[in-house]
């Protein structure tokens, strides 16, 4: 039997922080027990307290207002002023990071994405430019700088 959600937990601080910092990092509670070795049930009790669903919803909210500038910035580094891919200085791995962030590819189990980054760790800058383009090409969308 558990215990209701509006009573207390028991849990120590320390844990129920690590659980919250873990739901932040996009981990499931699944993960989040096996990796802190916490009952499922009790994540979920954690993060299902009212206090820590204001916390979160206030948090991902901020994330969600700094999407426009960061992806402003984002074209600025990546684009020349005719909107064509700037050849150097150009971190593209930094660029991959961001597109697996913003979950652009999704509909792949996670094994499908854990194989795919293992393979894009690997890859040189012109391998990944290539990759993107091919990426965008497949979504229908016309690579930066060609029409």
């Amino acid at each position: 039997m558990h215990a209701p959600a509006d009573r207390a937990l028991r849990t120590p601080k320390a844990v129920q922080t690590r659980v919250l910092a873990a739901c932040f990092a996009g981990k499931s509670n699944r993960q989040i027990s096996r990796e802190l070795g916490v009952d499922r049930h009790t994540v979920g009790r954690i993060l299902s307290q009212q206090e820590v669903r204001s916390l979160l919803e206030e948090y991902r909210q901020q994330a969600r207002e700094l999407v426009p500038g960061a992806l402003a910035v984002l074209e600025n580094k990546l684009l020349t002023k005719r909107g064509r891919p700037r050849a150097r200085g150009v971190d593209w791995k930094m660029c991959v990071e961001i597109l697996k962030g913003t979950q652009v590819f999704v509909g792949r189990t996670d094994q499908d994405v854990n194989h795919k980054i293992d393979e894009i760790e690997s890859l040189k800058d012109g391998q990944l430019i290539d990759f993107i383009n091919e990426k965008l090409a497949g979504l229908g969308l016309a690579r930066p700088g060609k029409a």
